[in-house]
């Protein structure tokens, strides 16, 4: 939950669902494994979450989450984590490919996974109304 403190992708979301509420439905994209979702710790401190799922049907992986701690961002570990995974997923030989999603007000995020070599494939816009969790009981 901490990863969410302060982030740029869709902050609006942050007090509708607990954490519990986000890793189910991250869950249920694509083909969940727990083995490939992992906390980063630096010094025995949780610093950041990557969950990665598979597309079997397109024969790619999904960054279906990452988050840094506020306190370890702009450090490179988030470029890190990704790499990681990518290195770890591309060992899977039924990848093809990565993909995710990204709130296009996120340009620190953009600008890393330009350079890790994701291509813009679609703009989507999200139209919502938003609730917050201490709403939800009326």
């Amino acid at each position: 939950k901490r990863t969410y403190k302060g982030t740029l992708d869709c902050p609006i979301f942050n007090d509708c669902r607990t954490g519990t509420e986000t890793l189910d439905s991250h869950q249920l994209t694509g083909e969940f494994d727990p083995s490939r979702w992992k906390i980063y710790r630096i010094n025995d401190a949780d610093i950041g979450l990557l969950l990665l799922n598979h597309h079997p049907d397109q024969r790619a992986y999904e960054v279906v989450y990452m988050g840094v701690v506020p306190e370890a961002r702009g450090l490179g570990h988030g470029r890190g984590m990704l790499l990681a995974a990518l290195h770890k997923a591309q060992d899977d030989a039924r990848m093809e490919s990565a993909i995710l999603a990204v709130d296009s007000a996120n340009a620190y995020a953009k600008r890393i996974y330009k350079e890790l070599g994701f291509l813009e494939l679609s703009v989507k816009a999200v139209h919502a109304r938003i609730r917050k969790r201490e709403d939800l009981s009326q």
